[in-house]
């Protein structure tokens, strides 16, 4: 299962153990929008193609 975490505010303890315990049995990606280079063509991308999206 492709699986997309995406963290508003940065990764915090919680996000950080629920991504690894994931990460041990689905494909998955994490996008900080923190990040200052964003690119939201590409974010609605990968959001299209994941079975499941998490916002946190």
């Amino acid at each position: 299962m492709k699986v997309l975490h995406i963290l508003n505010d940065g990764p915090d303890e919680d996000a950080k153990n629920i991504i690894a315990h994931q990460s041990e049995s689905n494909d998955v990606e994490v996008v900080d929008l923190t990040d200052i280079d964003i690119n939201y063509d590409e974010l609605v991308d990968r959001i299209e193609q994941c079975d499941n999206v998490i916002s946190w």
